[in-house]
């Protein structure tokens, strides 16, 4: 009876423990250091998902080969992988899963939609997560712990409204949106940077996220004639999009402010449509990033293919992470998290800082232009200067 009760005690006690306190590896103590990830890996987004679970994948192991040591221990960083299925519900599940896990810190979410479901549970809990992919500003008055890996739409779409009208003399545009927050704030700042530079909108529209059904919007857009048709909404909705736009016959420069879609998923998804759609997308161009050959050749040696144009910035992710667990010395969260506010990291992207409000000081973009089937890289932007 003793044995019985000193077993369910000592089983409740590892149940309790912190996940980064020493485990035995080989013949030597190692602390484990759990780093969680939440990413789509189920559904339609979820070589998307993948994609970059692969590269933070790349990254822990990369760190780990360095032997860090963090308050005088030897450490291993080890990830915790969570499928957030692109749905809120089920991203909020994975965030409270991952926390109740002892995460020092983590990265996702798949999208800027999860990710804001999740801001404000790893904020309550104090824990640092940093957004690979969220686009969206966050709501007036909100400041979580998240940190934003990419610059956001109020940064980027009045550079593609200055694109249009500086290089394609565009004087009106038709400016439709998928009904999101992050759609709906893309829209909202292209709008008012095209208009205050004279610009002339011609429709606004909202449609159903994930809706196929294009024809009333479209029927009324056609009568309109304007110089660009710009969407703001995900990669897969803006190749349905801008196959419709031709089915009907407009020849309008298509224009898509969302991030995602100068890789091959729409290429595949738009096919003989995507030819001459502009787009832009955080971060310089891989062939300009430090370090890019050397990434993409070890990724495509351990994983085959699918390689996103987010995998480099997921890297980036967790190596700040880990630069931050070793800044602050400590793998209590919130020294980590403090950590995060001071770090100034050279990474596969670029060089890596926050402000006070957990956005990027130097957030980069590029415009791109489908051309003979590839992805050409127009120009090149520092948000900060602009």
């Amino acid at each position: 009876m003793k044995t019985a009760r000193l077993r369910r005690c000592c089983i409740l006690l590892w149940l309790t423990m912190p996940a980064w306190l020493p485990v035995a590896v080989g013949a030597a103590d190692i602390t484990e250091v759990p780093i969680g990830i939440a990413m789509p890996l189920t559904g339609p987004a979820a070589a998307f998902g993948k994609s970059l679970v692969n590269a933070a994948e790349m990254a822990i192991d990369d760190a780990n080969r360095r032997h860090p040591k963090v308050a005088g221990r030897a450490v291993r960083f080890k990830l915790l992988v969570v499928d957030e299925r692109g749905s809120t519900r089920t991203a909020a599940l994975a965030a409270n899963y991952l926390i109740k896990q002892g995460v020092v810190a983590s990265i996702g979410n798949g999208s800027t939609f999860t990710t804001l479901a999740t801001a404000r549970i790893f904020s309550d809990a104090g824990i640092a997560q940093l957004a690979p992919s969220a686009s969206a500003p966050w709501p007036e008055g909100e400041r979580h712990t998240t940190f934003r890996m990419i610059g956001h739409s109020g940064q980027g779409a009045p550079l593609l409204a200055d694109y249009l009208v500086d290089n394609l003399h565009a004087l009106n545009a038709a400016v439709i949106d998928n009904g999101t927050r992050a759609g709906n704030m893309f829209g909202a700042a292209f709008k008012e940077r095209f208009q205050a530079r004279k610009g002339k909108v011609v429709s606004s529209d909202s449609i159903q996220f994930r809706s196929s059904d294009f024809n009333t919007i479209l029927e009324a857009t056609r009568l309109k004639r304007p110089d660009v048709i710009f969407f703001g909404g995900l990669a897969d909705q803006a190749a349905a999009l801008v196959r419709n736009v031709r089915r009907v016959g407009l020849q309008t420069t298509f224009v898509h402010g969302m991030n995602g879609t100068n890789g091959l998923n729409f290429l595949r998804d738009a096919g003989a449509a995507a030819d001459g759609v502009l787009a832009i997308n955080p971060g310089m161009p891989t062939d300009k990033m430090p370090g890019w050959k050397n990434f993409e050749k070890e990724y495509l040696q351990r994983f085959g293919g699918n390689i996103n144009d987010y995998a480099p910035i997921t890297y980036d992710a967790v190596q700040v992470l880990v630069a931050a667990v070793r800044d602050a010395d400590s793998f209590l969260p919130a020294r980590i998290l403090a950590a995060l506010y001071k770090v100034r990291y050279s990474g596969l992207t670029g060089t890596i800082s926050f402000d006070r409000n957990g956005n990027l000081l130097n957030p980069i973009f590029t415009i791109y232009q489908m051309k003979d089937m590839h992805w050409l890289p127009l120009q090149t932007y520092d948000a900060s200067k602009s």
